[in-house]
């Protein structure tokens, strides 16, 4: 490795650490001969650093690195997902198609003898390659050039492939099916599948999974990955001899811990639904949970009875202390009406959700008067046998 980008002196450094919770404008508009000369590239990094203080905590504390522009924050990983990955792949040789600040490479290199980082935009490359000089990392080549064109001449054994497609199109906006994402991976699957074992694919936590899994082939593993209850990526593991069917695995990501709900795809839509009616319990699955659509193995897994088949609430009337969600005690079963909310709830304030329920959260708080927060929880959904309620409630876990 070899990068051209200077280390900034001690005296920026300095000023940055400094200046760290500063306002970014207020810097620019200062005069005076204190003022550094770079101050532009200054309230550049500072800006940046801001913006990564809870994504890359170790970039932020470490001065020594320089961070690149705001387009390539937004579109990196965290490190609590970037350490995630590095517990799926190993072996001898990981090659990067789409590098960029390279935090997943960082995290994922620690399990191969040698790893290959490759990214187009040479702006982009010459920070990433400068950054991991500083951090010491010993064992990745890199190359600024096209992934494709590199990976169609390689002809060593790969083990494993990484890839996460830029989604924005050509006017910046947001995309998210695989079909608009650059590269392309439905075009260039056969190709990925031909030249490594395992491939690793990071999509948008907005795909639709079940479309994707008709798109792609080979597809052993899929993960929806989470992190404080929000999915903030979906990867999905193909393997080039792979005749088992699909597991799916909702990871859920704290700093000190990790949960997973691991299921079956097929066995999933061979179970039959579990309906019954309210009991004295009330659950309401994780994000995640909701996103991978396990809504039959969740109910066989912990006995509970879901409400209806269109109603994402699960109910019993025994408590699940380990219930991969939220869980509340039921209070009172309502109607939609404000008379009957007001006798019950006086001060008319309650966190409102709505599941399987004519219109949307602001309809309803309007219509019987509710304002939002408090102690109480209040679910508009519909039950076994297709009656409307609001169920009041308290929460648990």
């Amino acid at each position: 490795m070899n990068s051209k980008l200077t280390p900034l002196d001690d005296a920026s450094k300095q000023f940055i650490k400094q200046n760290l919770n500063a306002k970014v404008e207020s810097l620019l508009l200062k005069s005076g001969s204190s003022q550094p000369q770079n101050i532009k590239i200054l309230a550049e990094q500072i800006a940046s650093r801001q913006k990564i203080k809870e994504k890359l905590p170790s970039f932020y504390q470490n001065l020594d690195l320089i961070l690149p522009k705001s387009i390539s924050l937004e579109q990196s990983s965290s490190e609590l997902t970037g350490n995630f990955k590095s517990t799926i792949v190993s072996g001898k040789l990981l090659i990067d198609l789409t590098g960029g600040m390279g935090i997943d490479l960082l995290a994922m290199c620690k399990q191969f003898e040698k790893a290959i980082y490759i990214e187009q935009n040479a702006d982009l490359q010459a920070v990433t390659l400068f950054n991991f000089e500083q951090l010491g990392i010993k064992n990745i080549q890199f190359f600024c050039e096209n992934s494709v064109n590199f990976l169609q001449q390689f002809d060593e054994k790969i083990d494993w492939i990484y890839i996460d497609p830029a989604r924005r199109n050509n006017s910046g906006g947001k995309v998210f099916s695989l079909s608009d994402c650059e590269p392309n991976v439905l075009e260039i699957k056969d190709l990925l599948l031909e030249k490594a074992e395992n491939v690793l694919i990071k999509c948008s936590p907005m795909l639709d999974i079940a479309q994707a899994l008709k798109q792609l082939e080979n597809v052993a593993c899929i993960y929806v990955v989470c992190v404080e209850n929000e999915v903030k990526e979906l990867l999905f593991h193909l393997r080039k001899s792979n005749s088992e069917s699909v597991k799916t695995k909702v990871i859920q990501l704290k700093i000190d811990e990790t949960n997973t709900f691991e299921f079956d795809l097929e066995e999933e839509k061979q179970l039959e639904y579990r309906i019954g009616p309210i009991q004295k319990y009330l659950y309401e699955p994780n994000v995640g949970i909701m996103k991978a659509g396990a809504f039959k193995t969740i109910s066989k897994v912990f006995g509970i009875n879901k409400l209806n088949p269109n109603t994402h609430l699960y109910t019993s009337n025994q408590i699940i202390e380990n219930f991969p969600g939220r869980s509340f005690e039921i209070i009172n079963i309502l109607k939609a009406d404000k008379k009957e909310i007001k006798k019950h709830i006086p001060h008319q304030k309650a966190n409102l959700t709505i599941r399987n329920f004519p219109g949307t959260v602001e309809e309803l708080r309007k219509k019987i008067e509710l304002k939002d927060g408090g102690s109480d929880y209040l679910f508009a959904c519909t039950n076994n046998i297709n009656e409307k309620l609001i169920l009041h409630t308290v929460k648990i876990y």
